[in-house]
């Protein structure tokens, strides 16, 4: 039976994240969810999955943690920003700076998360 896995994110996800999973869990099938949210609970509602993959800043993975059943997995992608031979024309500037390029290095298990913050 595969594992699902439901992918929170506004990027799809790149071949070599899913032969990634597919090497973490074997079978899989990916959901991917990308709406923009007011709440880590609306996450929960698109349905039961064994895995959420997500791209969340460090709060919102911690209120998560606390609202998931306690069988579900919280990964997150892990990548490497690297410079490329091209180059670009940044809009900003006007100037040409070199391309970079996001490639896959990893995914984690998110073991633990607890954060608290204060508005100042």
């Amino acid at each position: 039976m595969a594992i699902s896995v439901l992918w929170f994110s506004r990027h799809d996800m790149t071949k070599e994240q899913i032969e990634d999973l597919e090497r973490i869990y074997g079978d899989i099938n990916i959901v991917k969810f990308d709406k923009t949210i007011k709440d880590v609970e609306e996450i929960l509602s698109v349905g039961k999955f064994d895995v959420y993959a997500v791209v969340l800043p460090a709060n919102l993975i911690a209120r998560l943690m606390k609202i998931c059943p306690e069988n579900v997995q919280i990964i997150q992608p892990v990548s490497e920003r690297v410079i490329t031979e091209n180059k670009i024309i940044n809009p900003a500037t006007q100037k040409e700076e070199s391309e970079y390029e996001f490639r896959h290095v990893c995914w984690q298990r998110i073991v633990k998360a607890v954060f608290e913050v204060e508005t100042l």
